[in-house]
């Protein structure tokens, strides 16, 4: 099963004004921001479930609060 993180992320990176638009910064600064965040949220696979991959966290977080502000 793959979300929308996993069927768009490719193509916004691929583009920087699709990826500002998106994520409201560009990508350095998100490989900056997901750099310094990492060892404080990275979680670990349990029985019932995978964890959510620091990467798709932190892109989860910031789409969500750029729409709620736009």
């Amino acid at each position: 099963m793959r979300g929308e993180f996993y069927t768009l992320y490719e193509d916004l990176k691929a583009d920087n004004g699709k990826f500002f638009n998106y994520f409201r910064m560009i990508y350095p600064t998100f490989q900056e921001l997901l750099a310094r965040v990492t060892d404080g949220i990275k979680q670990q696979d349990t029985n019932m479930r995978p964890a959510i991959p620091p990467e798709e966290a932190v892109a989860l977080i910031i789409s969500a609060r750029s729409r709620t502000f736009v």
